[in-house]
């Protein structure tokens, strides 16, 4: 007998490793299901399938106008099959989030979904943090031998000299956590970079650049950053030579410079790892009661 499916909708075809290792079903087993992931951004046509029985929506930053579409084509769906929506939380970046991040929607998103958990902290849902809390890597011991080091998300660059640095794109998981666990206190740019700098117990300061660094359960330090564009080498070029350049290289925080004046206020949070793994082993529980 054919098994049905259980499928995990998330961003499965990037180089983002934050996006990569948020996929609940690469920690937790549902037997019973032919699990099968596909990617928000191009896969969504897979939850029509007549074999599909349970849709789990999650993790990542999935809640945004680039993918209300999709949310809207999965709904189409919805008729006998269970949508579940676990670990996933809000990103708004249009001019003025900074005011509005607590008054976002979430029922334009996932208000008809059968079962919701979302990553975001102290809003109408219950809180289920980002399932990477259960990998076993942050379970080991890791030495501190840096004072500093800066993980960046790839298109938002924060300029400090002098500290080790790495991008959070095109990274192994692996690597990227050694190398966060080697740094007293964290800079980043990085969901995920903070998120996992909070899990092996480092000190943390954002610069963010979207509503999701403020809807974190630990505070962490927010540095006012402001971005600005900045061009590759190729962009200039084709610039001086007439021509409008298509893309942009990412931006650039303009305004890092007093980062080390508010540096001693960060702390960090040895309670955390242990406190989002128990919350994602009951909402685990939940799917398992829910989906028999």
């Amino acid at each position: 007998m054919k098994l049905p499916t259980l499928v995990n909708i998330h961003r499965k075809n990037t180089g983002n490793v934050g996006d990569i290792y948020s996929s609940p079903c690469r920690y937790f087993d549902f037997p019973g299901f032919n699990v099968k992931h596909c990617d928000i951004n191009d896969e969504i046509d897979c939850v029509f399938r007549e074999d599909v029985k349970v849709v789990i929506c999650g993790g990542g930053g999935l809640l945004n106008n680039y993918f209300m579409k999709k949310f809207g084509k999965m709904k189409e769906a919805s008729g006998g099959r269970l949508f579940i929506a676990w670990g996933i939380g809000q990103h708004e970046d249009h001019h003025g989030w900074q005011l509005h991040y607590n008054e976002f929607s979430y029922d334009d998103y996932i208000g008809w979904f059968n079962l919701i958990g979302i990553r975001d902290y102290g809003f109408e849902y219950p809180w289920v943090p980002c399932v990477s809390c259960m990998h076993p890597i942050f379970d080991k011991e890791w030495k501190i031998t840096s004072e500093y080091i800066v993980f960046e998300h790839k298109n938002f660059q924060i300029p400090i000299e002098g500290v080790p640095r790495l991008k959070n794109h095109g990274v192994e998981f692996e690597k990227a956590i050694e190398f966060i666990a080697s740094g007293e206190t964290v800079i980043t740019s990085s969901y995920h970079g903070a998120y996992w700098g909070i899990l092996l117990g480092r000190k943390v300061i954002v610069f963010p650049f979207a509503s999701k660094f403020y809807t974190l359960r630990y505070p962490v330090i927010v540095y006012p950053a402001l971005w600005k564009a900045r061009r590759s080498c190729y962009s200039k070029l084709m610039s001086i030579a007439g021509f409008t350049p298509e893309k942009k290289a990412g931006r650039v925080c303009v305004n890092y410079g007093f980062w080390n004046k508010i540096k001693a206020y960060a702390r960090a949070y040895p309670e955390a790892l242990d406190e989002c793994r128990r919350k994602n082993i009951e909402f685990y529980e939940m799917c398992m009661n829910l989906i028999g």
